[in-house]
């Protein structure tokens, strides 16, 4: 069973969930799943577990989204993918300690994935087994449908980086939206459940516990709203997560 570092009952440990893009909202719904979590125990008597996961390889269930490194393979088109550039014409030079953010390597038999956690930001890189630190590279993008989310994605990442080099006294973050909280009371209330808790217990620790004593009745409204996050976790977990990969953003 995964739980949140402090107990399910602190909301505040899942604080982090609301800025987290749709891939990596995706496994903390996956890394909830029982039978992945079976799957990851057995991976080394049965690596072909993890075909039916969309994953490229088993990412440890007890590893938040914060620190896990994914490869989803219905998501490979959100991996910026760079080359060393033998033409001549290349002014940038890839340096791996001039990235800022913190970073996550992982070799996967044919390329260094990076993953990139700049502000509240994820950015996922693939890189070509053949550059190597100080060499001048190049994006690539390939002719297919995916070409336009591969250039959204590499845009994105040059504007990450120059949020993060330029100066600035204090950090403005975006406010979460409606939908980034319903994700995460759906996770604490699905870890509510999985240990054990009662409906009117999980209200408690969401909505507090004045609130569930003076709201809290067999047709009340806030009995249904907790049903709902946990129905709507389970969704998540048995599946829906795979929307949530394609989509790119936790608006699902």
């Amino acid at each position: 069973m995964t739980s949140a570092p402090y107990g399910w009952q602190a909301s505040a440990a899942y604080l982090y969930v609301l800025r987290l893009d749709g891939p990596s909202l995706a496994w903390e719904y996956l890394r909830r799943n029982p039978a992945y979590i079976e799957d990851w125990q057995h991976r080394q008597s049965d690596p072909c577990r993890i075909d039916r996961w969309g994953l490229t390889f088993f990412e440890n269930p007890v590893a938040d989204a914060r620190s896990a490194l994914l490869s989803w393979r219905f998501d490979c088109h959100r991996f910026i993918r760079i080359a060393r550039d033998d033409s001549g014409d290349a002014d940038a030079k890839f340096k791996l300690q001039s990235i800022p953010g913190r970073k996550s390597l992982l070799h996967d038999g044919r390329r260094l994935l990076l993953k990139l956690f700049v502000g509240t930001r994820a950015v996922s890189l693939a890189i070509a087994k053949e550059l190597c630190d100080g060499e001048p590279f190049a994006y690539l993008l390939t002719p297919g449908r995916a070409i336009s989310a591969r250039w959204r994605a590499i845009q994105e990442y040059e504007a990450t980086l120059r949020r993060a080099d330029a100066p600035s006294q204090w950090t403005v973050s975006r406010r979460p939206g409606r939908m980034s909280i319903l994700h995460m009371r759906a996770l604490q209330a699905i870890d509510g459940r999985a240990s054990g808790a009662s409906h009117r217990k999980i209200a408690a620790a969401i909505f507090g516990a004045d609130q569930t004593s003076q709201k809290w009745h067999a047709d009340s409204e806030l009995r249904a709203q907790v049903r709902h996050l946990v129905r709507r976790a389970q969704m998540f977990m048995h599946g829906g997560y795979q929307r949530l990969v394609l989509n790119g953003d936790a608006h699902a």
